[in-house]
């Protein structure tokens, strides 16, 4: 009865700590993110050569990610209420670009995955500075195709794509992926270029979210640009 009674007692206290020790966890990780955050919303917002970055900084944790559709989705934690908005970028705890925010409620918003047949990323081939396009074409959520790269830039396995920053969803230089092989196209003078994404997104757990505040603005200026020239 008395080595029972123990094991009983030392298995209620084992639960305890292991519940203690799981709040403390959650409560340091909560931390982390809050922490990440603030780094986040200071390296976006620092001053650049010639202009200020604008951009509002959320985290919210993943509730469904699918990886096996040709449009596949993110649904986010976040919504109006955390001031999240359409047209914002998700990127992952890592900063790496994961999905682009199409659809907002209260609490809530679902982004489109950067592995979806509708995403084309603008991007860089970081070494040269060469930009290009990143488009998703199914089977493989790891691997996504470089388009537009001219033949005479030099390429290589290995070499670093990131973000163009040409778009107003995701500023200049985050990393999406590496080069995983090189092929040149047989009725173009461009590569044909498979890209291995920094971030697996099968094990994507928390996100931030970020806007730039700029958006709208910009926006309606390009659109007033684009009226003026009959485009």
């Amino acid at each position: 009865m008395f080595n029972t009674l123990s094991s009983m007692t030392g298995g209620v206290y084992s639960f305890s700590y292991s519940v203690k020790n799981y709040l403390s966890l959650n409560q340091e990780n909560q931390t982390l993110l809050s922490t990440n955050k603030n780094l986040l919303n200071k390296l976006l917002n620092c001053k650049g050569a010639n202009y200020k970055l604008n951009f509002d900084v959320a985290y919210a944790h993943v509730l469904k990610n699918t990886l096996n559709r040709k449009n596949n989705l993110l649904l986010l934690s976040a919504g109006a209420d955390e001031n999240i908005k359409k047209q914002s970028g998700v990127i992952s705890a890592k900063g790496n670009v994961v999905g682009i925010v199409i659809k907002v409620s209260p609490h809530y918003s679902a982004a489109l995955s950067i592995v979806n047949h509708l995403v084309e990323l603008s991007v860089r081939h970081a070494p040269s500075n060469t930009i290009g396009t990143l488009v998703w074409k199914g089977n493989n959520h790891r691997i996504m195709y470089l388009e537009n790269i001219p033949v005479y830039v030099k390429v290589k396995v290995g070499d670093t794509i990131v973000t163009s920053g040409f778009s107003n969803i995701f500023p200049k230089g985050l990393v999406v992926g590496t080069i995983k092989n090189v092929a040149r196209s047989r009725h173009s003078n461009t590569y044909t270029i498979r890209v291995k994404l920094a971030e697996d997104l099968s094990r994507l757990s928390n996100v931030f979210i970020i806007h730039n505040k700029s958006q709208k603005e910009l926006d309606s200026l390009l659109i007033k640009a684009k009226t003026m020239i009959g485009e």
